[in-house]
C-alpha cells in the first residue's frame, strides 16, 4: 500500500517527498509528537545533500504543502490522526523536524547512525539565509550595494516551489529550472565531532535551558517507558531503559555545535 501510495517501491529509504515519514499524534504532547522525519543516507563520511527542502528545526504541513507543492502529506496525516485532525489549527501546527542521518552505509566498522533535530542544521533562520543568497548573487553581478535591497526584499518572498519550478520561455525548446540544494556544513557535521565513534546511535536535541538528563527521565516517563533512570560510571552520565526484559545503556554527554550552542546526545553503542 505505501509503495503505491508514494509511487516509490523502495518506499522504506525514500518516498520521493518531503519528509519521508511523517510521526502520528498522540492525545498528549509527548517526545516526537507529530513529528517529520526525513532520510539521509551516504557512503562517505559527508552527509548526504539536502535537496528538496532546507533543514529547519520545526514545520508546518501547511509549509510543507507550500515547499513541495503536494498535498500527500497533509492528505495522510489528516487521515491517520483524526479525529485530532479535526482541529482548526491541524495544518498550522508546528512538527518538530527530525533527519535520520547514516554515513559509511556500506562499512560495518565506520558507520555512524544519529537521529538529528533540525536546529542542528538551521543555524539562521530561512529567510535570513535565502536573503544572504540572493544579496551574495548581487554582488557576484556587480550590482552597487544602493540597488540591491529592494530587489533583496522581493526575491526573498519567493517558495522554494517558486524558485525551483520548470519555466516556460518564448521561443525556447528547453523549459529550464532553478534547483535549490544544500550541502551541510563540516561544522554541522555531527559525525565528524570525536564524541561520536563508530559504530554508533546518537538521539541528538537541542539543549534549552531546563534541558537535562533529569528532564530526559521525565520526557521518557510520559512517553510510556517503564522505570527510566540515571546512573553513573566514574565521570560519566547513562540513563538506562529496560526494554523487552534487556537494559539499555544510554551514554549521556552535551557538546557544543561549532555554530549553534549546545546540543545533547544520547548514544548508543552498536551490538556486534
Amino acid at each position: 500500500m505505501a509503495a503505491e501510495w508514494f509511487a516509490q517501491p523502495k518506499w522504506e529509504t525514500s518516498s520521493g517527498i518531503f519528509p519521508d515519514f511523517l510521526l502520528g499524534l498522540d492525545q498528549q504532547s509527548t517526545f516526537g509528537n507529530g513529528a517529520l522525519l526525513e532520510l539521509k543516507d551516504s557512503k562517505g563520511d559527508a552527509v548526504a545533500s539536502f535537496n528538496s527542502t532546507i533543514p529547519t528545526r520545526r514545520k508546518s504541513l501547511l509549509e510543507v504543502k507550500r515547499i513541495t507543492g503536494s498535498t500527500m502529506v497533509a492528505h495522510a496525516g489528516q487521515l491517520y490522526d483524526y479525529p485530532l485532525s479535526a482541529v482548526s489549527d491541524y495544518l498550522a501546527r508546528q512538527r518538530t523536524c527530525f533527519y535520520f542521518v547514516r554515513t559509511r552505509s556500506n562499512d560495518h566498522q565506520r558507520v555512524r547512525l544519529a537521529l538529528v533535530e533540525g536546529s542542528f542544521y538551521e543555524t539562521l533562520p530561512k529567510e535570513q539565509l535565502l536573503e544572504q543568497i540572493w544579496k551574495q548573487i548581487l554582488d557576484a553581478s556587480g550590482m552597487p550595494l544602493t540597488d540591491q535591497q529592494p530587489i533583496i526584499e522581493y526575491l526573498g518572498r519567493l517558495e522554494q516551489t517558486e524558485i525551483a519550478q520548470s519555466r516556460e520561455i518564448a521561443r525556447a525548446s528547453i523549459r529550464p529550472r532553478l534547483r535549490l540544494m544544500a550541502e551541510v556544513h563540516g561544522d554541522a557535521n555531527l559525525h565528524n565531532y570525536s564524541e561520536i565513534p563508530a559504530r554508533t546511535f546518537n538521539l541528538v536535541l537541542k539543549r534549552e535551558s531546563n534541558f537535562d538528563a533529569h528532564w530526559l527521565v521525565q520526557e521518557m516517563e510520559r512517553d510510556g517507558l517503564a522505570n527510566p533512570r540515571i546512573d553513573r560510571q566514574g565521570s560519566e552520565k547513562f540513563i538506562a531503559l529496560t526494554d523487552h526484559g534487556r537494559e539499555l545503556q544510554l551514554r549521556y554527554l552535551v557538546i557544543t555545535h561549532k555554530r549553534n550552542g549546545e546540543h545533547i546526545i544520547l548514544q548508543h553503542e552498536l551490538p556486534q
